[in-house]
């Protein structure tokens, strides 16, 4: 009788090892490609503009994207270095923190600035970390898309289409 208990005692042990060594340690590898809008764009602190809004990146999932949007010098006409500090929430625990690298093209007319014209961005979103179980994500994507100002009552509005990987 002794020798059973002891026998079984040994069995839930190992299993139990097991079982907690295996869990936590597998990464999870996702293809991003979706996009993010129509976001809603915040004029109030320009040359900053915040974004917010829906973001479906496809296999990946549904998140929630939260950005301001730092455009170097949008009095100008052409090509301007722009960067984003962007969060994209996936319910209420877990966040991927971001920054995109890229440029923004400002549309002109005759050399006046057009805000008729969507205002035209390109570059690339790396992930580094974030909340809950995207504490460790790392990976990046290529996005592009535009801001369509609003000279009217009419909310101006942004959209992105984004391609790549996340790992976490």
């Amino acid at each position: 009788m002794t020798k059973t208990h002891l026998v079984l005692g040994l069995f839930f042990a190992a299993v139990l090892t097991v079982a907690c060594s295996s869990g936590g340690s597998a990464l999870v590898t996702l293809s991003i490609s979706g996009t993010c809008g129509p976001l809603p764009v915040n004029l109030d602190n320009l040359p900053s503009l915040s974004l917010s809004g829906p973001c479906n990146l496809g296999p990946a999932g549904q998140y929630t994207l939260a950005a301001d949007v730092e455009i170097t010098d949008l009095g100008a006409c052409g090509n301007t270095p722009v960067s984003i500090d962007a969060d994209f929430a996936q319910g209420t625990t877990s966040e991927i923190a971001s920054t995109f690298s890229g440029t923004a093209q400002i549309p002109c007319d005759g050399g006046v600035l057009d805000f008729s014209q969507p205002i035209l961005l390109g570059g690339t979103f790396t992930y580094d970390g974030g909340t809950g179980i995207f504490a460790d994500a790392v990976g990046s994507a290529f996005a592009d898309g535009g801001v369509a100002l609003s000279e009217t009552t009419a909310p101006s509005t942004a959209s992105l289409s984004l391609n790549g990987s996340l790992t976490y």
